[in-house]
């Protein structure tokens, strides 16, 4: 016992000469331990804290039977006291998690591109991986930035020196970092760049108005919008158009609409089936979206020298393919172990005084001012928002040599790889960009796994040829490909023999139709979110056409339970009744 204790029972004794005392036994608990080998775990956590103190849905799925507490939320698990168990002393090896960075112990063992109810370390992955950060942190990472060994025959110098000043004035919502490159820096870089030519140049051709004009219908009879932002509308998925015409010359961007991973191997841009007039008017309009650049300096005669020293300095060479630095090993220090340094490791510096001497707090700081810390320092600025730099703060924490077993470890990486002339044009269209396929791809648009048993293969093969709006609101919408009847025969036939799910057929009497209505209109109030004929609302899809659109199968089993089918939709689970969902059903597919 401790002495705290040991004076509650003398005062107690003390106490009883007086009058009657009570005892109670859970002033002195008894110590409760946890012990894991496996996770290196001995934790005393639960001799004050019980399930029932744990707030939200964590401990359904990690009992602290078999996951103890510091796992999660680190701390002294070996600890008697509050204050030692609790204590946030930066010189302990892993003190007590703030809630906010608890997702860097979650993404230790989840590998899986959401982590359930932990957004912080989820986005703070995504982040790390968008942002390019490994390319400099780790070695043999797959480039993320544009090839770089043409660059000259693609760009102008006014655009070069307005980009390398600050990525962001050209580009807000860009990830390419600020290098804060003075201005002599610039000068070289650019000169340099401009030298990086292609053998043979695009063919240069004339712009008349009337060109330019059909590649205005041609740029929204496709809808580039849907990955483009243009005029401060449009998707994100790739970069702003607004001022394209003062960057890229237009028989590059011919050239490039034709064949893009021809030019940029690692482009994510889909091939359009553009003849060659087709895409010499797109870039024709294209060309017309100017604005004017900054004044800058002319760039002299090319430094090749000096530039190199400045790539290997600032290892643009981690995002961007140049030539002769196809081998250069990263430029940064590499984090695999990071979370593992303690506070008085890291490297304060001579301007530092004012970030708390905390692991979190100094990594905080170093990704929103990385060259805070030191004059001499190289990191480029991303000029981060607070949530951002706190997201990559938690996923951060997860980067130890502490190992977790296999057998705690939670990934759904899938092994999904579309095969023969499917799988061509899903690479060729870039499907997965925006698709997901069995656990593979983007989020953006819906998840195709099971779309051979939602849609009817006539409206497929409709859709495909001229893609309508089915969900209003969206700006990203499905671009209109060209595809030939073969390519369209080949995804309708892969779609609705591969990509089913086994679901009972559904028989629908006559003379639902009306009681469906009723419920539809009434008792379910389905036009709050769904348009029908000229009612409704536009937050879920369009459903005048679903008869035409989709299986009496799919309609009535998303009734019944919509997250059964699609776990990631946001339609609520409703559990219709078996009469209540075959008679909307019956209702909805009678047009």
């Amino acid at each position: 016992m401790s002495i705290r204790h040991w004076t509650a029972v003398f005062g107690a004794l003390l106490l009883g000469s007086f009058g009657a005392v009570v005892w109670r036994e859970s002033r002195v608990p008894a110590v409760q331990q946890i012990v894991n080998p496996e996770l290196g775990v001995v934790d005393r956590c639960s001799t004050c804290h019980t399930d029932k103190s744990h707030p939200g849905p964590w401990l359904d799925q990690h009992q602290p039977e078999r996951f103890g507490c510091t796992s999660c939320h680190e701390g002294q698990g070996r600890a008697t006291t509050a204050a030692a168990a609790h204590s946030s002393d930066p010189s302990w090896p892993h003190p007590l998690l703030a809630r906010e960075f608890l997702g860097g112990a979650c993404a230790r063992c989840h590998h899986e591109d959401e982590i359930p109810f932990e957004p912080y370390a989820s986005d703070g992955r995504k982040l790390f991986t968008a942002g390019g950060c490994a390319g400099c942190h780790a070695p043999a990472v797959p480039k993320i930035a544009p090839d770089l060994r043409h660059v000259g025959s693609k760009v102008n110098a006014a655009w070069l020196q307005w980009w390398l000043r600050r990525p962001k004035d050209y580009q807000p919502h860009t990830r390419m970092p600020n290098f804060r490159l003075p201005d002599r820096e610039i000068a070289v870089l650019t000169s340099y760049l401009l030298t990086l030519r292609a053998k043979q140049q695009p063919a240069a051709f004339s712009i008349q108005p009337s060109l330019e004009e059909q590649g205005g219908v041609l740029f929204r009879r496709t809808r580039c919008v849907s990955c483009h932002a243009l005029k401060g509308r449009g998707g994100t998925l790739a970069g702003e158009l607004e001022c394209v015409g003062s960057k890229a010359d237009p028989a590059w961007m011919a050239e490039y609409l034709l064949e893009p991973r021809r030019h940029v191997p690692n482009s994510r841009m889909p091939r359009y089936r553009f003849t060659p007039p087709q895409a010499r008017a797109v870039a024709a309009y294209l060309a017309g979206l100017k604005c004017e650049p900054p004044p800058s300096p002319e760039p002299g005669p090319a430094v090749v020298a000096e530039a190199q020293r400045l790539v290997r300095r600032y290892g643009c060479y981690a995002c961007h393919d140049i030539p002769g630095f196809e081998k250069t090993g990263p430029v940064g220090a590499e984090l695999d172990t990071y979370a593992d340094n303690p506070a008085d490791r890291l490297d304060f510096g001579t301007n530092g005084a004012a970030v708390p001497r905390t692991w979190t707090q100094w990594t905080f700081a170093k990704l929103k001012k990385p060259r805070q810390f030191r004059d001499t320092l190289r990191m480029p600025d991303y000029e981060f928002e607070d949530q951002e730099a706190l997201s990559l703060t938690a996923f951060l924490r997860s980067r130890t040599a502490r190992l977790v077993p296999v057998s705690y470890r939670i990934s759904t990486t899938s092994q999904y790889q579309p095969e023969g002339a499917f799988g061509k044009l899903v690479e060729d269209l870039r499907c997965l960009d925006c698709h997901r396929i069995r656990g593979v791809g983007g989020t953006l648009a819906p998840d195709l796994s099971f779309e051979g048993s939602r849609v009817r293969p006539a409206w497929l093969k409709d859709f495909l040829q001229t893609p309508q709006p089915i969900r209003l609101h969206l700006q990203e919408r499905m671009p209109e490909f060209q595809l030939t009847a073969a390519e369209i025969a080949t995804v309708v036939n892969y779609v609705t023999t591969v990509l089913v799910k086994d679901l009972a057929p559904v028989e629908l009497p006559k003379g639902l139709s009306s009681q469906g209505r009723r419920l539809y209109f009434e008792r379910y109030t389905c036009q709050a979110c769904h348009q029908w004929g000229d009612r409704g609302g536009a937050i879920g899809p369009e459903l005048t056409p679903a008869g035409r659109r989709l299986t009496p199968e799919w309609v009535y089993y998303y009734l019944r339970d919509s997250h059964r089918l699609v776990g990631t939709t946001p339609e609520p689970a409703l559990h219709l009744p078996e009469p209540d969902a075959r008679a909307i059903t019956a209702f909805l597919l009678a047009r």
